[in-house]
């Protein structure tokens, strides 16, 4: 722990009783990434390719883990979204933006779309 930090932190600091946070290693990132998103088996919220069986309202929740992230178009149905739902099917995103606020929107230098709620437009 840094000097400073560990003197504000013997000094009760302006946030007594904050925990501290330190930094993972760079290396853990891309893991932690695919896991948060779903990719791998140790899914956080969707069935992420385990067979457990997803559903339309796990397509919402991995959504809403990529909100703003831009893909090429032809990659979100046919690898994205199968990559972090099992099974996964076409007709749900078309579900989910008739029945929600989902928005979507291309990138203007890509072209890659990225979805994100409505009421964040």
């Amino acid at each position: 722990m840094p000097r400073r930090y560990a003197r504000a932190a013997a000094a009760g600091g302006a946030r007594a009783g904050a925990a501290v946070v330190h930094a993972a290693a760079l290396e853990t990132l891309p893991l932690y990434l695919a896991t948060w998103q779903g990719v791998t088996g140790a899914s956080a919220g969707t069935s992420g390719g385990t067979g457990a069986g997803a559903s339309g309202a796990d397509l919402e929740a991995a959504l809403e883990r990529l909100f703003g992230w831009p893909a090429p178009a032809e990659l979100w149905e046919a690898e994205v979204l199968p990559a972090r739902l099992d099974p996964y099917y076409t007709a749900w995103l078309d579900a989910l933006f008739a029945e929600t606020g989902l928005a979507g929107s291309a990138a203007a230098t890509s072209g890659s779309p990225s979805f994100f709620p409505a009421s964040a437009s």
